[in-house]
């Protein structure tokens, strides 16, 4: 067995084991900073790729045997032309990240499977432990040395195209610090010692674990602080709608959630973003390079904010942007729709799911906006046509629970408004009833709404089809539990009606229910509607139902 001097084990220890921790360990604080996304994950890879790269080379220099040091550099061959796919596939993810990028690996994989079938090694013994020398098939080696060449080219083709675009003269510099790291460590340093020295040279200090960490620790640096972008109005004549919109551009800027600061990776995106609309004029730096300005001017063409509407919409949907922007942009739309012509309501209407599911609609005040998400079959009149007759608005009702004391079938009118109001607002109704009762009959034919036949001869609670459940009613916990199932969300209650529960349970049974249901549908989103026969219970019945309701309509 070879020994290695004491010198030689602590500088392999040094560069390729503590190496390989000093690699991890900035790997992990980047990622910190960085978040999951694409340009991190590829970072990651890369980093991981380096670490798992030093730990092999350790073992292959210090192996106590000829063969096992043959195994561990086979491995090595093979995993090596990773390590360069995944710092491409690094800034091609800084560009625009995408799934697509993957095929900047394809050669990476080319490389790997022709070492690992064309290319032999043979060890040799040396001042640090063994080396190498490569033994290649004529054509493998005409294929590597061809494309090898071309492949760090495109990486610098990348890196290069990245410092033009990043107007910002700090981030130019911080991508130029990344672009000569690479010249000098990569497509020099290690090609020159791996392939000419030290196939020349056993005794030749092996560099390359110097040269990855040198690689790794730039990129770890230039990411340690976020590039901030300072957003500026261009102060030149412009109207109160281009105002307006500055500020949505930069609340969109600042409200993109997967893409941070740092390497420029927000502001590479928003480019690409742009870019893919047909709208990379809307910003620029200034001649100093240090801010984004967006030009946004008096003359604006309405036809590039519906364009920049439809973009924000769709990454809202898609998660890409902070759900607090959804609030930012109905209140632009707003606020400025009649400016927008025809187009917007077009963008609007292709966005209808996202923009009903996630009630972005109720931010708009102007009627002609919210009659464009109107359920078939409903008119304007029908957005507030129970909360009108108290005198609130249906936001308000929406945080709001309703009594209703009725004396004969004069309430059915009064609920068919509130049941209504609940669809046109694009908000479910749950009926609590009788089966084969007059709302079954009135409103069945509606299809956001949902019923809960309340039943004396059932014991449990079952479904009977998709919008139709049988609840006892004799049982006030799985009364309540019906309620806590429902969970949080924009619905309208409707429970037909206390008089029943009082009589087939007690005052203090129906009284607790109603007490605990208001408390369940607290901060939900929902509101309800509770009726109770008058001429069934004395004035102290009723008041004490009344005090849990903020209205009461007798």
């Amino acid at each position: 067995m070879l020994e290695l001097s004491i010198f030689s084990f602590i500088f392999l220890f040094l560069e390729y084991f503590v190496g390989a921790l000093a690699v991890i360990f900035a790997t992990i604080l980047t990622i910190y900073r960085l978040k999951v996304n694409y340009v991190s994950v590829s970072l990651a890879m890369f980093g991981i790729s380096i670490a798992v790269w030093d730990v092999l080379v350790f073992l292959h220099r210090t192996a106590g045997t000829y063969e096992f040091s043959l195994q561990m550099f086979k491995i090595i061959g093979i995993m090596h032309p990773f390590i360069l796919g995944f710092f491409f596939l690094t800034f091609l993810n800084i560009w625009k990240p995408r799934m697509l990028n993957v095929i900047g690996l394809i050669p990476s994989v080319f490389g790997s499977i022709l070492y690992a079938m064309f290319v032999e090694y043979k060890m040799s013994w040396g001042n640090f432990g063994w080396s190498y020398q490569t033994i290649i098939d004529p054509q493998a080696n005409f294929i590597i040395t061809f494309f090898t060449p071309i492949y760090m080219a495109s990486i610098l083709i990348v890196l290069f195209f990245l410092w033009l675009k990043a107007a910002a003269k700090s981030l130019k510099r911080k991508i130029l610090y990344i672009l000569v790291s690479f010249i000098v460590f990569q497509a020099v340093g290690v090609t020159v010692t791996n392939i000419v020295l030290m196939q020349s040279d056993p005794n030749f200090p092996p560099l390359g674990g110097l040269f990855y960490l040198a690689t790794f620790t730039i990129i770890y640096y230039v990411s340690s602080s976020p590039e901030k972008e300072v957003l500026t109005l261009v102060p030149i004549g412009y109207s109160k709608m281009s105002e307006d919109f500055s500020g949505l551009i930069k609340s969109f800027i600042e409200c993109l959630s997967r893409f941070p600061e740092q390497l420029g990776i927000r502001y590479f995106r928003v480019i690409s973003y742009l870019n893919d609309r047909g709208l990379n004029d809307l910003i620029s730096y200034d001649d100093k390079g240090s801010r984004i300005v967006l030009n946004v001017r008096g003359d604006v063409d309405v036809n590039k904010i519906n364009s920049f509407i439809d973009l924000a919409l769709t990454l809202l949907e898609d998660g890409e942007v902070k759900k607090v922007f959804k609030d930012v942009l109905a209140e632009f739309i707003d606020r400025n729709y009649n400016l927008l012509g025809a187009e917007l309501i077009h963008v609007l209407k292709k966005h209808e799911q996202y923009i009903v599911s996630e009630r972005v609609f109720e931010k708009f005040s102007a009627k002609e906006l919210k009659q464009i998400f109107l359920p078939k079959g409903f008119g304007e009149d029908d957005l507030e046509v129970f909360s009108r007759k108290i005198g609130v608005s249906h936001n308000i009702l929406r945080i709001s629970n309703v009594l209703l004391e009725f004396d004969s079938e004069n309430y059915l009118p009064k609920v068919t408004d509130f049941v209504r109001e609940c669809l046109s607002n694009n908000e479910s109704a749950y009926i609590f009833t009788r089966r084969g009762g007059i709302f079954e009959d009135r409103f069945k034919e509606y299809d956001g709404v949902k019923f809960f036949f309340l039943s004396p001869t059932s014991s449990k609670v079952f479904k009977l089809n998709d919008r139709m459940y049988v609840v006892p009613v004799n049982d006030v916990s799985s009364i309540l539990g019906v309620f806590n199932t429902l969970g949080k969300g924009c619905y309208g209650i409707v429970f037909d009606n206390l008089s029943d529960i009082i009589l087939l349970t007690s005052f203090e049974q129906a009284y607790k229910m109603v007490r605990h249901a208001l408390d369940i549908l607290s901060g939900t989103g929902s509101y309800s509607l509770f009726l109770i026969n008058e001429n069934v219970h004395g004035n102290d019945v009723l008041s004490a139902f009344e005090s849990l309701f903020k209205y009461v309509i007798k």
